[in-house]
């Protein structure tokens, strides 16, 4: 385990834009999109490149910290996903390094190894005190313990893309399968379930758990938002926009659940009854992220370098960042600020007043 002070940047500075998702070459050969990972092309060549390999390694179903010396990090080493873990400490992927990382609001980086070829795309809190995660290219569900202890749980189905995933209220984490049409169900001790949605090529993406006990996802075709109660029963509703793409869902804090519509470039609002209301967010060529944050409002992210605040109300704010400054996954930190990544190997905070503070992944090898 690596253990170093993440040392902050100075502002304005430049790096990589993020643009609307690729759907061409990289894409189709490792069957996902932009949910996923919303890198640009460079990036998904390393994803093929993990998946042929994967699919000819064998791995343990659980792993206590064989996984040997640490990866070579790319100098481009975008974290993947943001949340706060069991222990208070925000959690993130290092897919194209084999590790995952965690650091203190005070800037306290550590990482822990994977497994080889282990791509964490997203993650969640169990209630086991670990961190669960979803790895679409080894078509896996896994664990890891605050000390690196790492257990790998394979789907029943091959490619079944598993993407989002979520804490249900029943104690198991829920995930979606993106490229077969399922939402997925693992038990602390690795049993699956998988429950088939009536269309199979619905792409289900983000899941969320709501107020009501029961969770909430997204589908990517139909433009439907779906929910699950923990004994497996279906029901769907379709957004106003069609086409629209809804990829991110999270709990608002008023009791309902909050989307992306990544090209209606519009965020929802959906009640636990099925009511749904659109805002548009203008002046953003995509929207990508949205998080619930300490403030009592909704965080949105979007394409071009652009954060947004969105009220119960539907009332949008658009925040003027530094030149330069790319914000993707966000989550509401344990110390009441707003944290985002950057593609470039940055993590931000961000307090709710629009001032911020980046933090850089480099390492002193590089």
């Amino acid at each position: 385990m690596r253990n170093d002070r993440i040392a902050p940047l100075a502002l304005p500075r430049g790096s990589a834009g993020e643009g609307p998702k690729k759907r061409g070459v990289c894409a189709a050969l490792t069957g996902e999109t932009g949910y996923i990972t919303r890198l640009r092309a460079p990036l998904y060549v390393a994803i093929i490149l993990l998946a042929g390999a994967c699919a000819t390694q064998a791995l343990p179903v659980a792993n206590s910290g064989a996984a040997g010396p640490l990866a070579p990090p790319l100098k481009a080493n975008p974290p993947l996903d943001l949340i706060v873990g069991p222990d208070g400490k925000l959690w993130f992927g290092e897919p194209f390094s084999n590790r995952i990382g965690r650091f203190s609001t005070a800037g306290v980086l550590e990482e822990l190894p994977l497994p080889a070829r282990c791509f964490v795309a997203r993650l969640a809190s169990g209630p086991d005190g670990r961190v669960w995660f979803t790895d679409p290219v080894g078509n896996r569900i896994g664990s890891i313990t605050p000390d690196g202890s790492v257990a790998l749980f394979v789907l029943p189905a091959p490619k079944s893309g598993p993407a989002g995933i979520a804490l249900g209220a029943d104690g198991n984490l829920w995930f979606t399968e993106i490229k077969t049409g399922r939402i997925g169900r693992v038990t602390p001790a690795g049993s699956i379930s998988e429950f088939t949605l009536p269309d199979s090529g619905s792409r289900p993406a983000g899941i969320v758990s709501g107020a009501d006990g029961d969770l909430w996802f997204t589908e990517e075709r139909g433009a439907r938002i779906g929910r699950i109660t923990t004994q497996g029963r279906i029901s769907e509703f379709t957004a106003p926009t069609p086409r629209s793409e809804p990829e991110e869902i999270t709990a608002g804090p008023d009791g309902n659940l909050w989307f992306t519509e990544f090209k209606g470039k519009r965020i929802g609002r959906i009640t636990t009854a099925g009511e749904i209301k659109e805002f548009p967010i203008l002046d953003a060529p995509s929207v990508d992220r949205i998080a619930s944050g300490p403030d009592g409002n909704l965080w949105v992210t979007a394409a071009g370098g652009k954060i947004f605040r969105v009220t119960l109300a539907g009332v949008v704010a658009g925040l003027k960042l530094p030149a330069g400054v790319r914000p993707a996954f966000i989550t509401a930190g344990p110390d009441g600020n707003i944290w985002f990544t950057e593609r470039a190997g940055i993590i931000v905070r961000m307090t709710p007043a629009g001032a911020i503070k980046e933090f850089s992944l480099a390492r002193p090898d590089f």
